[in-house]
């Protein structure tokens, strides 16, 4: 067996000798002790790009779990407390020269949210109004009677501030002395976000004459040199990439599929409903979902100041990217394109002395302005060519590896923004039927429970990623089909 390797995971062929214990069996690690066997696959997998879990990992494997009782789950998102009222008519008045001379004029807005004594923005900030009378109701909007703050007689603000669609904001409210009122004040009420745990499960056979076949996993901790070791079958390890590799495309592929009033109309055999919850793609705001044709540094930098007005105050502004080995190459080569323009204090992109230099390194890593902050992770389903088979028309290689997801892992009250769910005691779930042999070796004259001449191992997962506020993740997909 091998000591010292190349790197601190070691995996390698070898054959049943007298230190193989049941206990070191990857069947019985999950059936003692389920959440350390399953925290060990996913760091296991996650260093193995064949394997690689990323999104597992930063959710189970940096303890941003949640443990649910429920199937379906719900949580409060809390909207912004003040906003924009959308103008929708101004009751008749066609004066092209609005407000001149001090004069009142009127606006119809959709919502009753403002009242009188508050001072109004439009969307151009250099025209402000005060509202003069309590809102009256015209039909299914609310009549404004305002009059402009500038106290010039031959200011006027443009009819073009007062059409349908336009908006108002309240910035304050003014009073006289001895006044017998204030402004308004409104608050946004928390609405409630929705999903459910998607129940994956898998299965598959050993027969007798594999079950002997043999695989040795070493993980060496990079402090402490101390290695951990877990024996398991060639096939239950082949399975088990299978398996990681499913639940990673259910987290980010999968679909709600329930319609308003929960009710899923899909059904298994047994004419029970099969849920399916949203994933990680489905659950990002549609809003923050833009295109780009050629990736640049200043793309990037405008979409992560877009991205920080969601984020919440204890938020980090720190954000990381999902992305394939051409989105990868792309950020570098707009980072690259972006750092021509300064001076490169201490590169390490130059490596050597003399005519032995050597060219490389990659920028993974951009922090922009006000605190703006997003790293790289690589996720390889974006690469896999048998699942994204839409292709880039320059490179041939999958569209979807130039996409970046980016999610905000930022923490707020205390919980990140990012949590892996799951059912109790549901997680991870394993067992095996045995027939003439099981994970310990041949039965000889016992009794057994199938009789298949081999074993066969199951496994089941009521899981889920939750997105706790969608707005501050967003995604930057390639445009070039």
């Amino acid at each position: 067996m091998v000591q010292n390797g190349i790197n601190g995971l070691q995996i390698t062929r070898g054959q049943w000798h007298s230190g193989l214990t049941l206990d070191n069996h990857l069947s019985r690690a999950f059936l003692t002790e389920p959440v350390m066997a399953s925290t060990f696959v996913s760091q296991l997998f996650n260093f193995q790009n064949n394997f690689a879990s990323p999104i597992d990992y930063l959710t189970r494997g940096m303890g941003r779990t949640m443990e649910l009782t429920n199937r379906q789950y719900r949580w409060p998102l809390m909207g912004d407390t003040e906003k924009a009222v959308r103008i929708v008519g101004r009751n008749g008045d066609t004066s092209t020269t609005p407000g001149i001379g001090g004069g009142l004029f009127q606006i119809v807005v959709e919502e009753r949210l403002f009242e009188s004594t508050d001072v109004l923005v439009f969307d151009d900030r250099g025209y402000r109004a005060r509202v003069m009378r309590d809102p009256e109701q015209v039909g299914n909007g609310w009549l404004l009677t305002l009059k402009l703050t500038n106290p010039d007689a031959a200011y006027f603000i443009p009819a073009s501030q007062l059409t349908n669609g336009c908006q108002v904001s309240k910035d304050y409210s003014t009073v006289s002395e001895f006044s017998d009122k204030g402004g308004s004040s409104y608050f946004a009420t928390p609405f409630m976000m929705e999903n459910h745990l998607t129940t994956l499960r898998k299965e598959y056979t050993v027969s007798r004459s594999v079950a002997t076949d043999v695989m040795v996993m070493e993980m060496v901790d990079p402090t402490t040199k101390k290695s951990s070791k877990m024996w398991v079958n060639y096939q239950e390890w082949v399975h088990m990439g299978q398996w990681m590799r499913e639940v990673e495309r259910s987290y980010w592929y999968s679909n709600y599929s329930a319609d308003a009033n929960g009710v899923t109309s899909m059904k298994g055999q047994n004419s029970l409903p099969v849920y399916e919850g949203a994933g990680i793609r489905e659950q990002i705001a549609p809003a923050n979902i833009r295109y780009y044709t050629t990736l640049n540094e200043r793309i990037i930098r405008d979409f992560l100041i877009d991205l920080t007005y969601n984020v919440s105050t204890e938020g980090n502004r720190k954000f990381v990217a999902f992305t394939g080995e051409y989105g990868m190459a792309e950020f570098d080569r707009a980072m690259r394109d972006s750092a021509q323009f300064f001076t490169l204090v201490d590169s390490k992109f130059v490596t050597g002395t003399g005519q032995e230099l050597a060219l490389g390194g990659q920028f993974t890593t951009y922090r922009g302005i006000n605190g703006t902050e997003i790293t790289l992770k690589h996720l390889p389903l974006y690469d896999n060519t048998i699942h994204n088979r839409k292709l880039h028309p320059t490179t041939g290689r999958p569209l979807e590896s130039y996409r970046f997801t980016i999610l905000d892992f930022g923490v707020n009250g205390g919980e990140s923004n990012v949590v892996k769910c799951y059912k109790k005691d549901s997680e991870f779930v394993s067992w095996h039927i045995e027939g003439s042999c099981g994970p310990g070796g041949v039965k000889r004259g016992q009794s057994a429970a199938s009789s298949l001449d081999g074993y066969s191992v199951h496994f089941l997962s009521e899981v889920g990623i939750m997105i706790k506020n969608p707005l501050s993740c967003g995604e930057l997909i390639c445009d070039a089909a």
